[in-house]
């Protein structure tokens, strides 16, 4: 769990409970009957993200259960049967009440801000997601704008990107079964892929939960790319699963220190970022 989200709840534990606190264990409860709405409205997709939000918020916003260890907590195993129970019942009605929306969009909002604080920008888009699902399942039937607002910027694209190296003062690494990796979030041009390296396209629910790799750009679920100092995939599907064995760090480094920390020559990654392309990224755009 990050650091920063640990001292936030050590913080929170030695006050009583806040607004804040409130309003986010609301949005959870009305979240368990968004599950079940969700489940029998052809939302299903967006039932991951769910449970990882009520997951997160539970783990942030409660911290005096979070304490007693670093596994699921007591309200976390709680609301996970919660949700399962929802999804296999049958909601009295397909959509939530306005009260709950309302309810959850505080919610949401207040747990973005958070964790906009903290680094993640997964889970603002995340929380941007399951609100524009949410506006989408109650049009025409209440007339609150149920838009996210706070201190963090709105994210509702098709899929997360905000993450990736940009240039060779910020490369992003990870590790792909034992090998250190860089990590995009556009396929690499073939003509800058290093000699001696490999390039592949992750596809999974979010590139935090990456679990297949592809020799080409595969028709559903892209998530990311990767570059590899080590040919994996040999199969003739082409793909290999890689179900928890790709890790993601969270800050950027140069590549200078990447190399330097894994034993690689810089000059032989020299073709991934040309002068010309490093210009146009620091410019604003992406590698790709």
């Amino acid at each position: 769990m990050n650091s920063m989200i640990m001292d936030f709840q050590k913080k929170q534990t030695q006050k009583l409970e806040t607004p804040e606190m409130t309003a986010v264990m609301a949005a959870v409860n009305a979240l368990v009957d968004h599950a079940a709405i969700l489940a029998k409205n052809g939302g299903r997709d967006f039932l991951p993200d769910l449970r990882d939000l009520v997951n997160e918020m539970l783990w942030v916003w409660a911290p005096e259960d979070a304490a007693a260890g670093m596994g699921p907590t007591v309200l976390q195993k709680e609301y996970h049967k919660k949700i399962n129970a929802a999804v296999k019942g049958q909601p009295a009605e397909l959509r939530v009440s306005a009260r709950q929306a309302g309810a959850i969009v505080r919610g949401l909002s207040i747990h973005a801000e958070e964790m906009g604080k903290q680094g993640s920008l997964l889970s603002i888009w995340q929380c941007c997601r399951l609100a524009k699902r949410l506006r989408e399942d109650c049009a025409g039937q209440t007339e609150q704008p149920l838009a996210l607002h706070g201190d963090f910027e709105i994210d509702e694209s098709p899929r997360f990107m905000k993450f990736g190296s940009m240039d060779r003062d910020h490369v992003l690494p990870g590790r792909l079964f034992q090998y250190p990796v860089l990590i995009f979030n556009e396929p690499v041009p073939a003509g800058q892929v290093p000699e001696e390296w490999y390039s592949y396209n992750l596809s999974g629910r979010n590139i935090r939960e990456s679990d297949r790799m592809w020799n080409f750009m595969p028709k559903y679920d892209y998530v990311g790319s990767v570059l590899v100092p080590e040919k994996l995939v040999r199969t003739r599907r082409n793909m290999m699963r890689i179900d928890g064995r790709f890790t993601m760090d969270r800050e950027t480094v140069s590549l200078e220190s990447f190399c330097e920390q894994n034993g690689f020559q810089t000059d032989h990654l020299d073709r991934l970022f040309p002068e010309m392309e490093t210009e146009q990224i620091q410019g604003g755009m992406t590698l790709g």
